[in-house]
């Protein structure tokens, strides 16, 4: 019976991934392999179970050994016996291996062979061979290999990082030119000058997913989309990612390099998983800016206002008060529960016990404490018709207590809040600029950086003054919105929640519920079947009873400018004097 052959093969950098490395290391080995007759699958399916690769991960730091990586989980089946009846791995050379030096070289080796593993290498035909204690000739051979190896590694290393030090430094000095093929996955290359440019296709991608995720749609429903859409994911090497997914576009709503922003990062070679950490610098404008500073705040604003949302009945976004509605008895979440949909059809028993059909007209949910229905400390078994407090409350509310903006602002507000948050961007990474400064002041002293920090704390304090002027205007194009124009443009989403088209119709509902979130303060729901709502400023309080009817509308917090301009002042106060 032939030994099972496994092969392993590893490249360094995301570079080599794009030439023919991995291709060249498995078919050189398979071609090992079929001259020794070592059992080996005939299926390509089946032949990819036995490759175990490792793409972008130097054998320098170990990164390839740390957990996550191929030769890592290789060494642990090994470790728990998967082997024991005789297996041979083979690799290219022994630096594919491992280039940290003989003893991890010999250490991998005899760890290998003890566990049935024989480790055969295509350079110089070399065999150890498992249960086999290496001669005196194998060790010295793994002696100066690995330590010739180790040597050039090192070598390369410094000359690597003394060429990605210079690059930096001349980043921050001004230079623009591209510093590397491998570039955030919306930008590529200009030939002709050799700068980085936005690919116009996949910068549009990168507004619609910030645009969509900041007017409500969930991770989810953007990934959904794209890939339905048949939209092709990005990656590099040749394992590219098969559709896109949430953990990418979560990397994507937290990257500022959309907005320009390029920081170098270094690796610390005494961290087993041989992480990225940044050096320290900021470059504002490397990139071309693909996305605008205010968009980017409302993303990450959007973020933490996502916690606690979720859920089966949120996926068609049918609750417009998820995360908002609340016991008042006990505080837990209201739970939404859909008894039947409008266009279904049911079975019935008529009275002359003949067996009918019918189609529901209208939708039937109900809101209930979470707690009651689960049998938990709470006694408000209180159930509220949705589809009666949904329609009402939006009379109320989106005619009389939404801000401009909660829905697409007006192009002068938009335009004036993109200018702050660009010059309040630019004041973060001058003082970070400082920050720097200052650490290289502390160690040289020089007059020409003194002067440039001087410069920079002068710009900070000219933008300052400027961003005063632009929340002024700001303050006063918010106050120049047409109540009529807002009214139409409410209205019309409103007529989009029940639209005959589902993406239509999600799109609305997602907008208004992202809406909601910002206008209402608290929303309670008691045992006698009321619902009360405070808006966000507590200006405003709103009562509906069990169905849906708004009984009470009160100004909780509302202030007045008294009879003599008095600021603050409130009717009741000059009743009680």
């Amino acid at each position: 019976m032939s030994i099972p052959a496994y092969i392993y093969a590893r490249f360094s950098s995301l570079e080599q991934g794009k030439g023919t490395s991995l291709r060249r290391q498995i078919t050189d080995c398979r071609n090992r392999i079929e001259r020794e007759g070592w059992e080996y699958p005939v299926s390509e399916q089946e032949r990819q179970d036995r490759d175990y690769t490792d793409e972008g991960k130097s054998a320098y730091f170990g990164a390839h050994r740390s957990p996550g990586g191929a030769l890592f989980e290789f060494e642990r089946k090994a470790a728990e016996g998967h082997f024991a009846n005789g297996a041979v791995l083979v690799v290219e050379n022994l630096d594919r291996l491992t280039r940290q030096g003989w003893e991890e070289a010999l250490k991998i080796l005899t760890q290998l062979t003890a566990h049935g593993v024989t480790v055969a290498t295509l350079h110089g035909n070399k065999l150890w061979r498992a249960g086999e204690k290496p001669d005196m000739g194998q060790v010295i051979t793994v002696i100066v290999e690995a330590e010739a190896d180790h040597r050039a590694s090192h070598e390369k290393s410094k000359r690597v990082k003394a060429a990605w030090d210079k690059k930096v430094d001349a980043i921050i000095a001004g230079e623009r030119k591209a510093f590397s093929r491998i570039l955030p996955a919306w930008l590529e290359v200009c030939p002709a000058e050799g700068i980085c440019v936005a690919n116009k296709h996949r910068a549009s991608i990168v507004r619609e997913v910030f645009n969509r995720y900041v007017e409500g749609f969930g991770l989810p429903a953007i990934v959904k989309l794209l890939n339905e859409r048949g939209e092709p994911s990005w990656g590099y090497g040749l394992k590219k990612g098969e559709g896109w997914n949430t953990a990418y576009l979560h990397k994507l709503l937290t990257n500022r390099a959309v907005m320009g922003e390029f920081e170098p990062n270094t690796r610390s070679r005494h961290t087993p998983t041989h992480l990225a950490a940044s050096k320290g610098v900021v470059i504002p404008d490397y990139y071309p800016q693909v996305i605008s500073a205010d968009l980017f705040n409302r993303a990450q604003a959007t973020r933490k206002s996502r916690r606690g949302m979720g859920g089966r009945a949120n996926s068609q976004q049918a609750n417009l008060f998820a995360g908002l509605a609340s016991c008042r008895e006990c505080g837990a979440k209201m739970y939404f529960q859909s008894q039947q949909k409008a266009g279904r059809r049911v079975a019935h028993t008529k009275k002359d016990g003949s067996k009918g059909e019918h189609v529901c007209q209208t939708d039937r949910s109900y809101l209930q404490c979470n707690n009651n229905r689960r049998g938990h400390a709470c006694s408000n078994a209180q159930r509220i018709r949705y589809e009666y407090l949904e329609r009402n409350v939006l009379d109320m509310l989106l005619t009389n207590a939404l801000n401009e903006g909660s829905f697409a602002a007006p192009d002068r507000v938009a335009a004036v809040r993109n200018s702050i948050a660009e010059h309040e961007r630019s004041i973060a990474n001058k003082r970070l600029q400082l920050t720097n400064i200052a650490d290289s002041l502390a160690v040289r002293f020089s007059a020409a950086v003194a002067h440039k920090a001087g410069d920079i704390e002068d710009e900070i304090v000219a933008t300052e003054k400027l961003l005063v002027g632009l929340r002024a205007d700001l303050r006063k194009e918010m106050g120049e919105v047409s109540p009529s124009e807002h009214l139409k443009r409410v209205l019309q989403l409103r007529d989009s929640l029940t639209h005959i088209d589902p993406e239509q119709r999600y799109a609305a509902r997602v907008k208004v519920h992202h809406a909601l979130r910002n206008v209402i303060n608290a929303m309670e729901c008691s045992s006698d079947g009321k619902t009360m709502i405070v808006a966000a400023d507590s200006s405003l309080g709103l009562t509906f009873d069990h169905r849906g009817r708004c009984i009470d509308m009160s100004a909780l917090n509302a202030n007045f400018t008294g009879p003599e301009g008095e600021p603050r002042w409130h009717p009741d106060n000059e009743k009680a004097a």
